[in-house]
C-alpha cells in the first residue's frame, strides 16, 4: 500500500488530475497556437479549426470539426482519449468555454485510489495449491503456422478486401488487349498496329 500512500500526499497537496494527462494537456496547450477557428456555429457549439502549414512541425494545414456539445473532433483523439487535444483547446478558446471541464473523470486522482483501496488476497504457498492434470490440456498443431521448407515462400501479408486478385481460377491477359484468349499470334490489336505502321 506503499503507493497508495504516496498517491494520497499527492492528492493532498491540491492536485485534482492525473500527472501524465496534465503534461500532455500542457504539450496541447502549446500547439494550440498554431491553429486557428475559420468557422462557428454559436448554438451549436460546432466549429471547424484549421492547422497553419508548417513542414517542420509536420503540420499540413489540415482542418478539423470539433462538436463541443457532442464531445467530437474529426481526428478521433478527442473521444479516444477522452481529455482535449489542441483542436478543442483553440474551440474552448474561441467560445470561452474552459477546457478542462472536457477532461473525464477517468483521469481523477480519486477514481485511480479506488482502483487501489480493495485489499488484495496474499499468494498461498505453492505446495498448497491444487494439483494440475495435463490431461484435459492439449495444444492442437496449426498447420498455417508451420514452415514449409520446400518451395517459394508464401506471403505473411494479411489481406483485406481491397485485395482485388484472387489466387483460385485465374486467367491469364495478353498484354496489349487484355483479354484472356489472345496470344502474340492472334491479337487484332498487335496485327493492326503493325499494318499501320508498315503504311
Amino acid at each position: 500500500m506503499v503507493a497508495f500512500g504516496i498517491a494520497l500526499t499527492i492528492d493532498s497537496s491540491g492536485h485534482v488530475w492525473c500527472n501524465d494527462v496534465m503534461k500532455e494537456i500542457r504539450r496541447n496547450v502549446d500547439r494550440a497556437n498554431t491553429m486557428y477557428v475559420v468557422y462557428h456555429s454559436s448554438p451549436n457549439l460546432i466549429l471547424q479549426v484549421t492547422e497553419y502549414v508548417r513542414p517542420v512541425q509536420k503540420m499540413s494545414g489540415a482542418s478539423y470539426r470539433v462538436d463541443l456539445s457532442k464531445g467530437t473532433c474529426n481526428c478521433g483523439r478527442f473521444q479516444a482519449l477522452r481529455f482535449p487535444y489542441a483542436h478543442v483547446i483553440v474551440a474552448c478558446a474561441k467560445v470561452r468555454i474552459e477546457y478542462m471541464s472536457y477532461i473525464n473523470d477517468v483521469y481523477k486522482l480519486e477514481r485511480m485510489h479506488n482502483v487501489w483501496r480493495a485489499e488484495f488476497l496474499s499468494i498461498l504457498d505453492e505446495s498448497m495449491w491444487p494439483p494440475m492434470s495435463s490431461a484435459s490440456f492439449k495444444l492442437a498443431l496449426n498447420m498455417n503456422l508451420c514452415r514449409i521448407l520446400k518451395g517459394r515462400p508464401t506471403s505473411t501479408r494479411m489481406c483485406t478486401n481491397m485485395d482485388v486478385h484472387e489466387r483460385g481460377n485465374q486467367q491469364r491477359l495478353y498484354g496489349s488487349s487484355k483479354n484472356p484468349r489472345h496470344t502474340k499470334t492472334t491479337c487484332f490489336v498487335l496485327r493492326d498496329s503493325l499494318r499501320f505502321q508498315r503504311l
